[in-house]
Formats: C-alpha cells, structure tokens, sequence
C-alpha cells in the first residue's frame, strides 16, 4: 500500500491498525508506517505483491466492509540487515466509507511468527544495531535524555562490543548504544513489535527518519512525544482476533492452503534464501 495518494484515501480521522505494532492515525503517520515495509526502508531490497479482494457486505452505519488477501516477496537488503528473501501471506479489512469517500480504517494482518524471524533472523545484525544507534544518536534530543543509561552502558563495554561497532565506523558511544539495544528481547510475547524490544525500536528509528516525532520512541528512557504518547515501553498485548472475525480468518487459511506451494502452512510464509555470514542472533 506504499506510497502515494495517501491524502486522498485516508482523512484525518482515518486508522491503520497491525495489532502486533499500534495504531497510526491520519494520512502522514499511516504513510510513515507503510514505508517501513517498502523498499524506501533502507532494509527493504524489493517488494513484490499480488492481491484479490472479497467484499464482506455493508455494516449498519453504512461501511463497506473488503478483506484483501495478498501474496508478497520481501526481499532484505544486507546494507542494514541479513540479505533474506521471504514468500508472504497477508490479510487486510478495509473499512470505506462511501459518503465521504475515504478509507476510514485498514487493519493489517501478518502471520505473527513471521515478526521473531523478520527481527530474530534478517535484523538480528550488527548492521542493524548500528544503524538504529546512527539514527537515535542523531535524535539530539533523546540522546541527551538517554544520558545517564548510554554513560552506564560505556562502563560496561567489552572489547567485542567495541570492535564489532569500529568494524562498521561505530564509535564507542555507538558501541554502547548497541551494547543496550542487543540485551533488550526482540519481540514482546511472541510477536508483537510494541514493547520494550528491539523490533519496536528498529520500526521506530526508521519512522524517526521521515519525523521527528518518532525520536522518543527510540529511547532507552519513557519519553514522551510531541503529542504526549509514550511508545516502546509497554505492548498493548492486542491480539489480531479484535479486528479479524471468523470468517475473515477462514478466507486467509483458504487463501493461505491454496498458496502452499509458495507459503508453510499455517505459519503463512517461508524463508526462500538466506544469508550465511554475520548472523548476531539465532542461527
């Protein structure tokens, strides 16, 4: 769904929801999200997909109400993290609103293992801690916030840590901000990137890039936005059965058998090639 045209089909008011990473509202922060997952996201190599909808019917106020289904290649760029080549099933419910001509919510659904392979595998590098670290030291503000654990963090670096940094142009500071990145888990509970972890901070170093505002969110520290909100600190623990019914999950396991030859069943997706060399995390 990246990346034009967002003004015209989302208004002010308008949602994206993936259960596993928050809730964005409005045409900008949607059009950030989505970005992540497409080749303007330096990790992102290429994204190939192919979809087909099914119309679900009209709610009583008056929505229409689509799940889209669709297949996508991601293929993981080794400039940021392990070159990988993915197969994906996917699900979308588009909610529209036909008075006002506009998508007044699009909730996103990936397989959940996928997130602790996607941050576990392809982004559990050094590349990726570094550039995370490149990007948070540049948020000037939440550097200094984060101070006091990034002062800690330099007393307790060890000769690996420092060399691992300086191998790729890492100072020492940059050194101990991958030292506190590394320690955190890689996801909350399984799958969700909203938590104190390391996914939710690599999704929000890449957002901070297009806003500012996303700066606090990369913090070590709670800190706060421009707009109050505190992020990567506590998952809302959202599970995907809140937006997705029944049926829409019998449309995706049908639509998920139907494609078993690209996809593992029921996991949803496969690993199709993989790098071997410089593996930080499992593996």
């Amino acid at each position: 769904m990246c990346c034009k045209r967002y003004d015209e089909y989302f208004h002010n008011d308008s949602v994206f929801i993936m259960p596993s990473a928050g809730i964005y509202t409005g045409p900008t922060p949607i059009e950030e999200f989505a970005r992540f997952f497409s080749s303007t996201n330096p990790a992102v190599e290429g994204v190939s997909s192919s979809s087909e909808s099914i119309f679900k019917g009209v709610t009583d106020d008056g929505i229409c109400q689509v799940l889209l289904l669709s297949n996508s290649i991601y293929k993981f760029a080794p400039k940021v993290a392990r070159a990988t080549t993915y197969n994906i099933t996917s699900m979308s419910m588009i909610n529209y609103d036909p008075r006002e001509n506009y998508i007044a919510s699009y909730v996103f659904h990936l397989p959940e293992l996928l997130m602790d392979d996607l941050f576990g595998i392809t982004m559990a590098t050094d590349r990726t801690l570094k550039y995370v670290c490149d990007i948070a030291k540049s948020c000037t503000e939440t550097w200094a916030f984060n101070e006091r654990v990034i002062s800690y963090a330099l007393t307790q670096l060890t000769a690996k840590d420092i060399s691992s940094a300086a191998k790729l142009g890492g100072d020492n500071e940059t050194a101990a901000c991958m030292r506190l990145l590394q320690s955190q888990p890689i996801v909350t509970d399984g799958h969700r990137i909203d938590g104190n972890s390391q996914s939710c901070r690599a999704l929000h170093s890449q957002l901070a890039t297009r806003q500012t505002k996303h700066c606090a969110h990369i913090s070590f520290l709670p800190q706060e936005d421009s707009g109050g909100a505190i992020k990567c600190q506590h998952s809302s623990l959202t599970e995907y059965a809140t937006y997705f019914d029944e049926w829409a999950f019998e449309k995706y396991n049908t639509f998920m058998d139907a494609n078993s030859w690209r996809v593992d069943v029921p996991q949803g997706y496969r690993i199709t090639s993989l790098e071997s060399m410089g593996l930080r995390g499992r593996l």
